[in-house]
């Protein structure tokens, strides 16, 4: 019988921690309500007063974007990365071909720096016979030269 009455003495002294507990958040919860409630009076402007009506369409209307919202999003977003993955592989087609195109530039630049520099160089070392044209024919066996003539053209 002492074993019972132990047990019936546990079991109550459990109860009353838990009825314990259970007022302290009771009263912490009812102070926190007139803590809002006080703000209120107050004109807070961060809180506002919402009908039950109110309150209850929109919680149906949450509900319903709760389940609505996964599907459009869900297939936007598959539509949306099926997009991005083709638009990066656009993009790096088109960095690949960028730097073709730079090659052939850079290939056709030196070949043209290289063309330059020969037509300079040969340029400056042209001799020309010059032919002076005289009014009068000359005789059929000869031809004038007066001499060569060492061309220097400088670019302007």
């Amino acid at each position: 019988m002492s074993e019972d009455c132990n047990s019936l003495a546990s079991q109550a002294i459990d109860l009353v921690k838990q009825v314990k507990h259970n007022f302290q958040t009771v009263m912490k919860e009812w102070n926190d309500v007139k803590a809002v409630h006080d703000q209120v009076l107050k004109g807070d402007p961060t809180l506002v007063t919402v009908s039950k009506k109110d309150l209850d369409r929109l919680g149906r209307e949450v509900k319903m974007l709760k389940q609505f919202i996964p599907k459009v999003l869900n297939s936007e977003f598959t539509a949306s990365y099926a997009k991005l993955d083709s638009t990066e592989q656009d993009l790096e087609r088109a960095q690949v071909e960028i730097e073709n195109v730079h090659a052939e530039k850079e290939h056709w630049k030196a070949r043209y720096q290289n063309a330059a520099t020969e037509c300079d160089s040969e340029k400056e070392t042209l001799e020309c016979p010059v032919i002076w044209w005289h009014p009068q024919p000359a005789p059929a066996n000869e031809i004038w030269i007066l001499g060569t003539v060492t061309s220097s053209i400088s670019e302007t």
